[in-house]
């Protein structure tokens, strides 16, 4: 294809223009600003400069020292650095310092202001203050404007400052036309800088273009838009698209092969290793239950028990470990199911109190059987919005855990406690406090701080794992506490 397309021109052509329009551009602009500006921004520093000459003055004479020697070279070299003129008079209208040879007009002019005679002159007041005033004049007399303030000092004595407004517009003048001429000479350095710099680049790129042919059957996934004005980067552009439209097909196919196949992989093994880890763990607590029902029904069955007695013994013994092991099943069960998400909350609005009466009440045969005191705190009903299934399954897993655990004047405290827009359910034991280092992990399946009394409870690990799942599918708080006396397992509700 050819490149010459009209309206298009080549890459040295673009960048020269861009260079030279954007440092003459730059140059004009600045030159704008320093022609219509520069005189504001004088005048603006020169009123700043007198203003500060005037209190500097104010200062000296409140501290009394206007006619110090030192401060008569220090005043001097203020007035050479501002460029400005200054004469104060005493209560008398004798000169006390005076920066002007010819210092008599001046001192007309200042008694003139202090009496407020009016002179021919043209006056712009600036700025008005109680004890100054800031002003341009065109003085006849001086022919010439100049930049004024005067006033009294603080100790009464009067004061005038000025400056040749003439000098600064001089200037302002000098400096503009000194940047129109080197504004002149950096565009024409700058053009033949870009010339040379435009002309470097043009050839590399041209030479992109000739390999991007050759390379056109390897991968690359660059797509481009043919929308610039260089002619060259647009034929770039083409062949770039060639590889590009091969190596997509290519990539995306590889890419999603490839995730796929990471997916199915992570998957298995996440199977895998939950699985096994469930393999183990069921197995490891069936293994006891399993070993004392053969243990005992092989001793029904070759009859080594004589009295009855001893066989009602051994049939209690079999049915218990049964009983055991189908509740292991059917907490496994329910804590599969709330684990894999096929429980769905249904909320509803329920009385707290009233659910965990019914439940001690269904209770109490346990209760008195492990002879545990059972303290219910509330008695006013507390409305809470939540699963009341799955609270009721927190509720008998909490106070379970308490029943078994409770030690020393084995008590067991029941509350339900209001806290902001949240009801704190919560069941206390007595008894020894959970290590600290176990408290982590009291949540994981099978996990057992007390092995041994685990097997004398029927308890199998899956209780307090079973509130973990029942809390994260509510998303509410929970957790358990230490005291001195006991340990405190606690859940958050919502109120509405």
């Amino acid at each position: 294809m050819t490149c010459r397309k009209k309206g298009n021109y080549s890459i040295k052509t673009h960048i020269f223009l861009i260079f030279v329009g954007l440092i003459g551009a730059a140059f004009f602009i600045c030159w704008i600003i320093t022609r219509f500006l520069l005189d504001d921004y004088y005048l603006y520093n020169k009123e700043k400069d007198m203003l500060s000459a005037y209190l500097y003055f104010d200062i000296a004479a409140t501290k009394g020292i206007l006619t110090d020697d030192r401060f008569s070279v220090e005043w001097q070299k203020m007035c050479n650095r501002y460029n400005i003129d200054v004469v104060i008079l005493d209560s008398d209208s004798e000169t006390i310092l005076t920066s002007i040879h010819d210092e008599k007009l001046i001192i007309n002019r200042l008694m003139n202001y202090m009496f407020s005679e009016n002179t021919d002159d043209e006056t712009k007041i600036i700025r008005e203050r109680d004890h100054y005033k800031m002003q341009i004049i065109t003085d006849k007399n001086m022919q010439g404007r100049y930049l004024e303030i005067w006033g009294v000092l603080d100790n009464g004595n009067p004061i005038l400052i000025r400056s040749a407004v003439e000098n600064m517009e001089d200037t302002a003048k000098s400096t503009s036309m000194y940047l129109l001429v080197m504004s002149m000479a950096a565009v024409t350095i700058g053009a033949m800088v870009s010339f040379g710099f435009a002309r470097g680049i043009s050839y590399p790129v041209r030479r992109l273009t000739q390999l991007s042919e050759d390379m056109s059957n390897l991968k690359f996934d660059a797509k481009y838009q043919d929308e610039s004005r260089i002619c060259e980067i647009n034929e770039l552009g083409e062949h770039m698209n060639k590889l590009s439209e091969k190596l997509e097909q290519t990539i995306c196919e590889l890419k999603m092969a490839n995730s796929n196949l990471q997916e199915d992989i992570q998957e298995k093994e996440k199977m895998d290793e939950a699985r096994r880890a469930f393999l183990s763990d069921v197995s490891h607590e069936l293994k006891t239950p399993i070993a004392l029902i053969q243990g005992y029904a092989e001793g029904l069955k070759e009859g080594i028990l004589d009295d009855d007695e001893s066989k009602d013994y051994y049939y209690d013994v079999i049915l218990d470990e049964a009983t055991k092991m189908n509740e292991m099943v059917q907490r496994l069960l329910t804590l599969n199911q709330l684990e894999a998400g096929f429980n769905q909350v249904e909320y509803s609005r329920f009385d707290m109190v009233e659910l965990i009466q019914n439940y001690l009440q269904n209770a109490d045969v346990m209760i008195k059987q492990e002879k545990v005191t059972v303290r219910l705190r509330n008695t006013e009903p507390i409305y809470v919005w939540a699963d009341e299934y799955m609270v009721e399954k927190v509720v008998a897993n909490y106070f379970t855990n308490a029943l078994h655990y409770a030690d020393g004047e084995k008590i067991v405290d029941i509350k339900v406690e209001e806290k902001g827009d949240k009801a704190v359910f919560s069941v206390f034991n007595t008894g020894e406090p959970i290590p600290e280092d176990a408290l982590p992990h009291i949540w994981e399946k099978f996990y057992k701080v007390d092995k041994s009394r685990s097997r004398e409870y029927g308890g199998n690990g899956v209780g307090l794992s079973i509130v973990k799942a029942v809390a994260e599918l509510m998303k509410v708080n929970y957790g358990a506490t230490n005291y001195d006396n006991g340990v405190e397992f606690w859940m958050e509700l919502d109120l509405h």
